[in-house]
């Protein structure tokens, strides 16, 4: 099985997760993520996860994907150009390969279970690489 449907199974299985909780009537707690990101050089690709749980900042995956088709999702048909965990801070610094100018790349951060009825939210942010 790829990466991508592994991300996509995990997820889906996440959600599944937080629909049982709530048809058990448990409050389900899903921690909103967003992220920075820039390519200061060639290959790297850097910024911070924030999140107002510090559990939800740090070990975070982050992928830097290709967009190829240009539909928002990282699915098959996109090529991963860096991956990384973030830091204790939830800053990140992924190296890899450089997308070409005017592509679109996704910035993916995964989910993350925190408890039974906690977890962190996957977040997919639209950019641009900036180096050349």
């Amino acid at each position: 099985m790829s990466r991508p449907l592994i991300a996509i199974a995990a997820v889906s299985l996440l959600g599944l997760c937080v629909i049982a909780g709530a048809a058990f009537g448990e409050k389900v707690t899903a921690v909103p993520t967003s992220a920075t990101f820039s390519n200061p050089e060639s290959g790297v690709y850097e910024g911070e996860v924030r999140a107002s749980r510090a559990a939800c900042r740090n070990r975070r995956r982050v992928s830097v994907v290709d967009d190829r088709n240009r539909n928002g999702r990282s699915d098959h048909t996109d090529r991963t150009l860096a991956k990384v965990f973030s830091g204790g801070n939830g800053a990140y610094r992924a190296k890899g390969s450089q997308a070409a100018r005017g592509d679109r790349l996704l910035l993916v951060i995964g989910a993350k279970v925190l408890s039974r009825n906690a977890f962190c939210r996957p977040f997919i942010k639209i950019t641009a690489p900036r180096s050349g």
